[in-house]
């Protein structure tokens, strides 16, 4: 198919869409797309993907060997930020001695560490790498980190000590139901010294929450050194297999992830930090079969990609606080701009967008259901 063809035929199947009724008098209507406005570049590592860490604990996934998913990475871009955490970092112990564990833990092992630094050397992105804060210790959280960051080495973006910490206290009940933010911060601060002693340069994600958004600001607030980036988490929906899930549901708005962004965005502005959704999916739970893996959870992956991006983009700008309309939002959006240059026609410039959008929503289709949390994005 020719590309003029199919941008010609893309632009009349959009102002078919808003063509008026028959009967109803018509006017003539006018698409323009603005290839000249380039508008705000969205960072070059904006995307990425999140991972459990239980995928380490074979070491067959995160390999150069295992060019399946190393491929598949790859076709999202040249640069990206890999988390690994979730739920199962709760249950991981590090392994110096690759000696039996029990089964009620995950153990990560030298050997695991060395494949996935070589798979990220592979790859080239960057590394959000969670440590265990429910049942780990500082000594443990310390020496864990300090094999990280050398095998890793530049590739390391940041650590993340503990995972939804906001759940510590209710849904995991690895805490008494008190635990707060400042039962949060004091034991944050004990890993963050030891880790920090072990390895000085490191730097720090947080506060990795599922849902109190306060925490951010409180974690921000308490100024630790080497904090780099401000961290939550978002679901559409969930969990899985309740009753009232639908894929018509999930493409609505759910009136939620908007004041999410405003706040995070006002927090990335007050604090000077940027933020990051660091995990994401249509449906908590791993995902529910006849949603989160069909198309319409791709391209609700995609909108919620430029719903960030908007946001992110506003935050690096230190405007004045966000009031704006769906319209205003949807706007600014269409604004950005991805940072690669093109040094080649209107025509071509159009096809290659639509290339990367076609690609990039069938590797979150793949993803979004098997374990490994759609996406992440924000600005690192």
């Amino acid at each position: 198919m020719k590309r003029r063809s199919f941008l010609l035929g893309t632009a009349g199947a959009a102002v078919g869409l808003l063509a008026p009724r028959p009967g109803r008098a018509q006017s003539a209507r006018r698409l323009g797309v603005a290839y000249e406005d380039p508008g705000k570049p969205i960072a070059a590592d904006f995307i990425g993907l999140s991972y459990e860490s239980a995928m380490l604990a074979a070491g067959d996934y995160f390999t150069p060997e295992n060019s399946s998913t190393i491929g598949l990475i790859r076709s999202l871009g040249d640069r990206g930020v890999i988390r690994i955490g979730g739920n199962t970092s709760e249950r991981t112990v590090w392994n110096a001695d690759a000696m039996p564990t029990g089964r009620a833990t995950i153990a990560i092992t030298p050997r695991t560490i060395d494949r996935l630094a070589a798979a990220l050397r592979l790859l080239g992105w960057k590394l959000v790498y969670g440590l265990n804060l429910a049942q780990g210790t500082p000594a443990g959280a310390a020496d864990e980190a300090a094999y990280v960051a050398n095998a890793v080495g530049p590739n390391l973006l940041a650590f993340q000590i503990g995972n939804e910490p906001d759940g510590f206290g209710r849904w995991t009940a690895v805490r008494p139901k008190s635990y707060d933010a400042t039962a949060y911060l004091s034991e944050w601060r004990r890993l963050h010294a030891a880790i920090r002693a072990k390895v000085p340069g490191a730097f720090f994600a947080g506060p990795d929450v599922a849902g109190a958004t306060d925490w951010v600001a409180a974690l921000a607030e308490a100024r630790p050194e080497q904090l780099a980036l401000l961290t939550h988490h978002y679901y559409a929906d969930g969990p899985a297999g309740a009753p009232h899930l639908s894929l018509a549901k999930l493409l609505q708005d759910d009136g939620w992830i908007a004041p999410l962004l405003r706040r995070l965005a006002g927090d990335s502005r007050g604090y000077r930090l940027p933020f990051r959704i660091t995990e994401t999916n249509s449906i908590y739970g791993e995902g529910q079969p006849g949603i989160s893996d069909t198309l319409g959870a791709a391209l609700w992956g995609l909108q919620l990609m430029f719903q960030v991006a908007a946001f992110t983009i506003i935050a690096r700008a230190k405007t004045r606080p966000i009031r704006r309309s769906r319209a205003a939002a949807a706007a600014a959006i269409a604004r950005c701009r991805f940072t690669t240059p093109w040094p080649c026609s209107r025509e071509r410039r159009a096809a290659c967008w639509f290339r990367r959008i076609l690609r990039r929503t069938r590797a979150i289709s793949r993803h979004s259901l098997s374990a490994r949390r759609a996406v992440v994005c924000g600005s690192a």
